[in-house]
């Protein structure tokens, strides 16, 4: 089975899938709270697991990456609750584009 994960590879390898068209997942989650039962970490750690589950399956058939899983959201709407760290609209807006312009700029060009 190939490496899915952008992490565990190095930048020659990642260069050679570029040029396979490898298709790039970038999971985006949120650390937020979840109640008083679970960690604030729980849509990142679920967003990062199905993305890489999702790459190991879909790398079947056609080169396919995982990034690390963006972590900071648009999660205002429980900052009253507590434990959430959240940014705006243009920061996050801003993280993406650089984060999708990164991957261009590297000869990427199928980027979910």
């Amino acid at each position: 089975m190939a490496e899915v994960e952008w992490s565990r590879l190095k930048a020659p390898e990642l260069r050679a899938l570029a040029k396979d068209n490898a298709i790039v997942i970038v999971p985006l989650g949120s650390t937020e709270q979840h109640g008083p039962h679970l960690p604030t970490q729980v849509d990142c750690l679920l967003a990062g697991e199905i993305a890489r589950r999702a790459a190991i399956l879909a790398s079947r058939t056609t080169p396919t990456l995982v990034t690390p899983t963006v972590w900071s959201g648009l999660a205002e709407h429980h900052m009253s609750l507590g434990a959430t760290l959240s940014v705006d609209f243009p920061t996050f807006f801003a993280l993406l584009r650089g984060i999708c312009s990164s991957l261009v700029r590297h000869g990427f060009r199928n980027v979910l």
